[in-house]
C-alpha cells in the first residue's frame, strides 16, 4: 500500500512549466521522497475498509493527509529553525526560507484540492470532508500558537491536561482523528463509526506523540564516545537528538519533571530549556535529569496505556484485516522506542 501512496503523491506534484517544476514542485517531491511512515493515509484507507468501503478507490484522498503533514513539517522546521528532517538538512537550509515557505503553501493547497476534484463522490460527503479538513487546519495552527506562546511567555506551571490539549490540537486531529473519520465517510460508515474513530484516533495520537517526544531524547548507544555533538547522532530518528531541549518544548517528560523534581533542579532545567543555544553537555545533562527523576519512565508507561485504550474503541468491530492492522498500528506507535 505504501508504494501506491508514494506513486500517487508524486503524480500530484508535477507541472508542465519547467521553471515551476524546478523551483516549486521538485522541492515538494524531494521532501516527499525522503520517506516517512505514511501512517496517516494508511489510517484513512483502513477505516474505510473497516466500515465496508473499498480503499482502492480513495488512494488519492488518503494522500491529503501526507500532503498536509509535509506542509506542517516544512513550516514547523522554519519556525523552530530545525537543522535536520528525515536524515537530511531541513528544506529551508537546502533551498532558502522563501522557497521552502512557498513549497509548504503549495502542499497545503494541494491537500484541500483532492476531495474537491472527486466529482464521483456525492456533494454532501465532499462538503463534510472539507468541513473536517477546515476544522483540522484551524486546530493545528491553534495548537502551534499555544505552544509558541508558552515558550515566549516562559510558562512552566503546566500539568498533563495542558500537555494533552496541545497534542490534541497540534497532532491528534490531523495525524489520526480526521484521517480516520474521512475514511469512515468514504466507506459509508455512520455516526457510531465516526465516534469510535475519534476515540481510537485521539488515544493513538497521544501514544504516538509521547513516544515521538521520547525518541527525541533517547541517545544512541555510545553516543558520547562516537560523536562530540549530539546533533550529529541521527540513528533511527532523522532529526536532532535533543532538539526538543534546544527548542524548550513542554513535553510530557518536562511537565512531569517540573512537578516532581526539587526546586533547584527545576530551576536548572528551566535555565537549559530557556536558552536558544545549548552545548551537547547541557542537552545530555537535561536528559539525565529527566531519567533520574523518573520522567522518562513515566512517559513510557503513559504512552503504552494510551495505545491500549485506543484499541478498546475497535472491540465492537468484527475481526478483519483492517481491524488487525489498526490494532498493530496502535502498538507500533509506542513500540518504536524499543
Amino acid at each position: 500500500m505504501k508504494y501506491r501512496i508514494d506513486d500517487q503523491l508524486l503524480t500530484m506534484l508535477t507541472s508542465d512549466n519547467p521553471f515551476l517544476q524546478e523551483f516549486l514542485y521538485d522541492i515538494a517531491r524531494e521532501f516527499i521522497e525522503r520517506g516517512g511512515k505514511r501512517f496517516r493515509p494508511a489510517l484513512c484507507l483502513l477505516s474505510c475498509e473497516l466500515v465496508g468501503g473499498n480503499p482502492d478507490h480513495f488512494i488519492d484522498i488518503s494522500c491529503t493527509f501526507e500532503l498536509f503533514q509535509s506542509f506542517a513539517l516544512i513550516h514547523d522546521d522554519i519556525m523552530d529553525d530545525q537543522q535536520m528532517r528525515r536524515g537530511k538538512p531541513a528544506s529551508h537550509h537546502l533551498y532558502g526560507v522563501p522557497l521552502a515557505l512557498n513549497t509548504g503553501d503549495l502542499l497545503f493547497a494541494r491537500a484541500f484540492g483532492v476531495a474537491i476534484n472527486r466529482k464521483d463522490i456525492d456533494p454532501a460527503t465532499r462538503i463534510r470532508i472539507l468541513e473536517l479538513l477546515a476544522r483540522m487546519s484551524v486546530r493545528t495552527v491553534e495548537g502551534q500558537a499555544q505552544e509558541i506562546g508558552w515558550i515566549r511567555n516562559s510558562i512552566w506551571d503546566l500539568d498533563m491536561k495542558d500537555y494533552l490539549r496541545i497534542v490534541e490540537l497540534k497532532t491528534g486531529y490531523y495525524s489520526a482523528v480526521v484521517p480516520l473519520q474521512v475514511g469512515v465517510l468514504l466507506g459509508g460508515g455512520g455516526p457510531s463509526d465516526l465516534q469510535a474513530m475519534e476515540g481510537f484516533g485521539m488515544n493513538f495520537a497521544f501514544g504516538f506523540q509521547i513516544t515521538d517526544d521520547l525518541l527525541n531524547l533517547i541517545l544512541p548507544e555510545n553516543s558520547a564516545a562516537s560523536s562530540p555533538d549530539i546533533a550529529e547522532d541521527q540513528v533511527g530518528y532523522g532529526k536532532e537528538i535533543g532538539g526538543d531541549i534546544v527548542e524548550g518544548k513542554r513535553t510530557l517528560m518536562v511537565v512531569h519533571f517540573m512537578k516532581h523534581a526539587p526546586q533547584e533542579k527545576r530551576q536548572w532545567m528551566r535555565t537549559i530549556l530557556e536558552k536558544r543555544e545549548n552545548t551537547p553537555e547541557e542537552i545530555k545533562e537535561a536528559i539525565s535529569l529527566l531519567e533520574e527523576y523518573g520522567s522518562m519512565d513515566y512517559a513510557k508507561r503513559e504512552a503504552i496505556q494510551y495505545a491500549e485504550k485506543a484499541k478498546t474503541f475497535l472491540r465492537d468491530y468484527p475481526d478483519s484485516s483492517a481491524k488487525r492492522l489498526l490494532m498493530d498500528l496502535a502498538d507500533f506507535a509506542v513500540q518504536r522506542m524499543y
